[in-house]
C-alpha cells in the first residue's frame, strides 16, 4: 500500500483550470426603452420665453418646428446633447455596463438611424454656403451645416492644405426610426457591441402635435442633438494653422484627420461623410446602452430574459495521465502482494506482528550490540 502514498503526488498533474466559453445559461439583462427616457422636452404656448407658441416656434431652426393649430415646440435636453457631443468628440459609442461577467448576450431596441446621399453635389450652391475664401484673407471655410424641415442636414466640406484645398463635397441626410438588433460582448476591461440587423422605419418628422407620442419625442430627441452639432461652419485659420472662433464639436471629432505638412499648414482630410455620418448617428444609438441618458424616472433601462454565452474557468482532467498513475499504484501494490504471498509460502508461516513479539525482537537486536564497556 505504501505505492498508494504518490497518488496525491502525481494526480493534481494531470488536472488543470482552463477557460471554457459558449456555456449557454439564461440571464436576465438590460436593453434601453427610449419611451422612458428624457431625451427631448416640449413647450408650448410660449410658456418657455413668455411668447406665443407662434413666435417661440419661429425664433427657432426649421427642424425645432412643428406645425398645425397647436403649436408645440421640442427641443432635445442639455443633458442628451452634452452625451452625444461625448460620443461625436470621441468616435464612438459609450460604453456599456457589464452585468455578467465574461459573456455575451443579443437585445433589441428602437433609436434613430440615419441615410446620406452625395447626390445633391451637382445642385449644392457652394459658392455661398462654402465659399472658397473669407472676408479675413487667412480664414478658409472648410465645414458648412445647415438644418431643413423633416429632420434634413446638409453637409458640405472642404479638405487639403491651405490655401490650395481640394473641391468641395456636399452630402444630405435624413433621420428614420429604426430597430437595432445587436450582440453586447464583455470582457473583464471593455464591451463591444456587434450590429446584426438594422430595420429602418418611417422617416423621422418634428410635427408631433401637442401631445406627442413618448417614443417619437424621445426619438426627435436623440435626432436634434445630433444634427443641432453639424448646424453651422467650421473656419480654419492658415495663419496659425488652427480653428478660427468656436466652430462645432465636430471639428474636434475623428472624421477631421490632422497630418503635419512639409509646409506650414496641416493637411485637413474629411472622412467620408456619406459613411461616416450614418454611422455617427449608430454610435448614438447604441451609446442608449450605456445608461447615462437622462431618465423620467429612475431610470429608462428595462429588463428583459434572454440567453447569455458566458466564459467560465472549469476543471479539465488528462484521463490517460490519470489512468495511468492508478494503474501504475496498483500494479505495484499487487506485485507487492504477491511477494508477500511468496515469502510466506517459503517460510511456511507468517511474520508474527503481535506488539509484545515485536518488542522481544527489538530487544534480542539491541541486545546483540556489543557495548563499549565489554570492549
Amino acid at each position: 500500500m505504501m505505492s498508494m502514498i504518490f497518488i496525491p503526488i502525481f494526480v493534481p498533474g494531470s488536472i488543470r483550470v482552463v477557460t471554457a466559453s459558449g456555456i449557454r445559461q439564461p440571464c436576465t439583462v438590460n436593453f434601453p426603452n427610449i419611451s422612458m427616457a428624457y431625451l427631448a422636452t416640449t413647450y408650448a404656448n410660449g410658456t418657455a420665453k413668455g411668447q406665443s407658441a407662434l413666435e417661440f416656434s419661429n425664433s427657432l431652426p426649421p427642424i425645432r418646428r412643428d406645425s398645425g393649430e397647436n403649436l408645440t415646440a421640442h427641443i432635445a435636453t442639455t443633458r442628451t446633447t452634452a452625451l452625444v457631443s461625448r460620443v461625436i468628440v470621441g468616435g464612438s459609442y459609450l460604453p456599456v455596463p457589464n452585468p455578467c461577467g465574461i459573456c455575451a448576450y443579443r437585445v433589441n431596441f428602437t433609436a434613430p438611424s440615419l441615410r446620406c446621399s452625395g447626390d445633391i453635389n451637382a445642385t449644392y450652391d457652394f459658392s455661398t454656403n462654402l465659399p472658397p475664401t473669407h472676408d479675413r484673407g487667412t480664414w478658409v471655410p472648410i465645414l458648412n451645416g445647415a438644418l431643413g424641415i423633416n429632420y434634413t442636414l446638409t453637409v458640405a466640406t472642404r479638405d487639403g492644405v491651405a490655401p490650395n484645398m481640394n473641391p468641395p463635397v456636399a452630402v444630405k441626410c435624413t433621420a428614420y426610426r429604426a430597430d437595432y438588433d445587436v450582440r453586447v460582448r464583455h470582457d473583464n476591461f471593455s464591451s463591444h457591441i456587434e450590429i446584426l440587423n438594422v430595420t429602418s422605419g418611417s422617416r423621422l418628422s418634428p410635427s408631433l402635435g401637442p401631445d406627442p407620442d413618448p417614443l417619437d419625442l424621445a426619438l426627435d430627441g436623440l435626432a436634434q442633438a445630433f444634427v443641432n452639432a453639424f448646424n453651422g461652419s467650421v473656419i480654419f485659420d492658415s495663419q496659425y494653422d488652427g480653428f478660427a472662433g468656436t466652430p462645432p464639436s465636430v471639428a474636434y471629432s475623428p472624421m477631421m484627420h490632422w497630418a503635419p505638412s512639409p509646409g506650414k499648414n496641416s493637411t485637413l482630410t474629411w472622412s467620408n461623410l456619406t459613411t461616416s455620418l450614418p454611422e455617427l448617428m449608430q454610435n448614438i444609438s447604441l451609446s442608449l446602452l450605456s445608461e447615462q441618458f437622462p431618465s423620467k424616472n429612475q431610470t429608462y433601462m428595462a429588463k428583459t430574459q434572454t440567453e447569455c454565452l458566458m466564459t467560465k474557468l472549469i476543471y479539465e482532467y488528462d484521463s490517460s495521465r490519470l489512468l495511468a498513475i492508478y494503474g501504475v499504484a496498483w500494479t505495484a501494490t499487487a506485485i507487492f502482494f504477491l511477494l508477500g504471498f511468496l515469502f510466506v509460502w517459503k517460510n511456511g508461516e507468517e511474520h508474527n506482528l503481535d506488539f509484545s513479539h515485536v518488542v522481544d525482537e527489538r530487544h534480542l537486536l539491541y541486545s546483540q550490540v556489543p557495548s563499549k564497556a565489554q570492549d
